[in-house]
């Protein structure tokens, strides 16, 4: 769990508590079903050819076969990791902690997911509830990840612009043009001459996938991508990417064992490749590593259920916080607004123009203060009419262009209220994704 730590004021006036939920770090026991399977050099996401996608579908299969050659507890776990399971645990801490009371509660990315089935299940039991990049219920999980799909390449596209207008930095070009093509030309290269013979076009893909969540790290990635076009030098960016999901298997399954049973898939491969194919057109960045990264889910061993959570906020009084902003990849905009509409006490604060995933406790006045107010006194912005958002703030900035090569927080504990850090955080249990 994400525990805000050194805050002063109303939020220092609550107990934090944070936990692993279950399946995850330090809980008991701890899903891990093939540490093997984010290795180096594994080649092209994008199947234009039989092979690669008869290969990737493999690929895919054999993790769920592994997960389902897990024995005793851990097997047993797979079949009891519904959100709805999560949110049992966290009513039963609730009640071990603090029964006569009712449960605050602070959710990022797919916690808030967490937040809306809790307050579904347990209306009587909300307290003040804050839900920063938010997930949208109804399109859990499949129709959600081809969301992203679309959002990434968006996103992808602003850091290009934002690193042409760097240019004396990077040396990349001085358009978005000439930089994404910069990338896309690495791509071809690597796809026949992997750098270090580890760094091909997936792990390039993958590396370069966190510039979507924020703009904290902006000069972290063009400087590594620099390094690569200009040098040939791919160390930096095998270095983000080895922080990421390489690091270990756990946050990976725990995220497939939890949506591949959450809610239902298409089993046939058909609607996966139609879709995909129909967003890679489109939006060509995410599109097949998405796909990939959730096809597990088309041979999981544990059936999923029937249908979505049934999240609604009709019963609730209480005010709630919501808080995005407008190109938000991993949890999209419009996934926020539509919570809003199924929770009438719901106020919605939106970074105008950000693409900064779960944003708050950055730095950005307008949200923060709204974010401490609402601890202090339960207040929440006034609710506008219709579907939009209720007070507009500054987005998270983009950082001064500087050459920044990986930080050497990825492999340490860093300051825990530092938006890279929750950014790397996020990217790392891969909410979207």
């Amino acid at each position: 769990g994400y525990v805000p730590g050194g805050m002063e004021g109303p939020a220092g006036d609550y107990d934090w508590i944070g936990f692993d939920p279950r399946g995850v770090g330090k809980s008991v026991p701890a899903l891990t079903c093939d540490n093997a399977y984010f290795g180096f050099n594994r080649g092209v996401y994008v199947p234009t050819t039989d092979a690669l996608m008869t290969g990737w579908r493999t690929k895919a299969a054999g993790y769920a076969t592994a997960c389902d050659n897990q024995t005793g507890d851990a097997r047993d776990l797979l079949e009891h990791m519904h959100t709805t399971d999560v949110v049992a645990d966290v009513e039963a801490i609730r009640q071990a902690l603090t029964p006569d009371r009712k449960l605050n509660y602070l959710g990022f990315s797919y916690g808030t997911y967490i937040g809306q089935v809790y307050a579904t299940t347990h209306p009587d039991q909300v307290g003040r509830f804050i839900l920063d990049g938010v997930v949208d219920a109804d399109r859990a999980w499949y129709q959600a990840n081809l969301d992203q799909d679309y959002a990434f390449d968006y996103n992808i596209n602003q850091f290009f612009k934002w690193t042409a207008r760097h240019n004396k930095v990077y040396k990349l070009g001085t358009s978005k043009k000439k930089v994404r093509k910069a990338y896309y030309n690495q791509l071809k290269k690597l796809a026949t001459a992997p750098w270090g013979g580890k760094l091909s076009p997936a792990e390039l893909n993958d590396a370069l996938v966190g510039a979507g969540y924020g703009r904290s790290s902006w000069p972290e990635y063009a400087t590594a991508l620099s390094k690569l076009v200009r040098s040939g030098d791919g160390s930096a960016l095998l270095d983000i990417f080895s922080g990421g999901d390489h690091a270990g298997d756990n946050g990976y399954s725990v995220y497939t064992a939890t949506q591949c049973t959450d809610a239902p898939w298409p089993t046939d491969w058909a609607t996966w490749t139609t879709d995909t194919w129909a967003a890679h057109a489109k939006a060509p960045f995410l599109s097949w590593n998405n796909t990939w990264y959730n096809a597990p889910c088309v041979t999981w061993p544990v059936e999923s259920q029937a249908s979505r959570n049934q999240v609604s906020g009709a019963a609730i009084t209480q005010k709630i916080l919501l808080i995005s902003e407008t190109h938000d990849a991993a949890t999209p905009f419009s996934g926020a607004k539509a919570t809003r509409q199924k929770f009438p006490s719901a106020s919605l604060v939106e970074g105008v123009g950000g693409t900064t995933h779960s944003g708050s406790l950055s730095g950005v006045a307008c949200v923060d203060n709204a974010f401490v107010r609402y601890l202090a006194t339960g207040k929440v912005p006034k609710r506008n009419s219709g579907n939009k958002s209720d007070l507009k703030c500054p987005a998270v900035p983009a950082p001064p262009a500087t050459g920044v090569e990986p930080s050497p927080a990825r492999k340490s504990a860093p300051e825990v209220n530092s938006q890279a850090w929750v950014e790397q955080q996020l990217r790392q249990l891969r909410s979207h994704r």
